[in-house]
């Protein structure tokens, strides 16, 4: 990506925070080539659905569950009905307002430089 870049210009992306550790992704970024890495931590609420199932269909989508229930794969659709029950029971206890259910985050934007 960073070839890409025109000299100069900066690639930013956005990570979870606890899947991302700042010391590790600053070394893999040094190692392709980026310079002025910065690391901002976004704390934010997230609509995750407007539903209990629009949300359960989030989080087997994006984030820590959805990374485990893909890894499992063929054992993890064998028992895809309890995993749904389990997440939207904890699901439930989540804070809900008008526009649905809304999850706490924590992200960091990560953006580095392409040397001139």
């Amino acid at each position: 990506m960073r070839k890409a870049l025109k000299p100069g210009g900066v690639m930013t992306h956005i990570v979870w925070r606890t899947r991302s550790d700042e010391a590790i992704v600053t070394k893999m970024m040094e190692i392709a080539g980026y310079g002025d890495i910065t690391f901002k931590r976004v704390d934010a609420p997230v609509l995750v659905g407007r539903t209990v199932e629009d949300a359960v269909n989030f989080q087997l989508a994006i984030g820590p569950a959805g990374e485990v229930f893909r890894e499992a794969g063929e054992e993890a659709e064998a028992k895809r009905g309890p995993i749904e029950a389990a997440l939207a029971e904890a699901i439930n206890s989540q804070k809900k307002d008008v526009e649905g259910i809304v999850m706490d985050s924590s992200s960091w934007v990560i953006s580095g430089k392409n040397p001139a």
